[in-house]
């Protein structure tokens, strides 16, 4: 069965390095490469993320991978057609 993801979320919790739950910066992009969804949200940010500077960041990847993705932020709305 081929899965087509329009929408997924990842937990981002370090710019560098790693962790024993989250994945980070460079991982997360890996992961969203392999799963390749049509958007993917990016949440429990810390605060070590500049949200306009990644979302930049972001976005020149995004256009560079063929995916958008970009960080949520607080009071973010997600509508969904089931």
């Amino acid at each position: 069965m081929h899965w087509s993801w329009a929408l997924t979320f990842f937990s981002l919790c370090e710019q560098t390095g790693s962790h024993n739950v989250h994945l980070c910066w460079d991982q997360t992009l890996d992961a969203i490469k392999r799963i390749c969804p049509k958007k993917a949200l990016l949440i429990g940010l810390t605060h070590e993320m500049d949200h306009h500077k990644d979302n930049q960041t972001l976005e020149e990847w995004s256009r560079r991978e063929g995916i958008d993705v970009q960080l949520a932020r607080d009071g973010l709305r997600v509508y969904i057609d089931l």
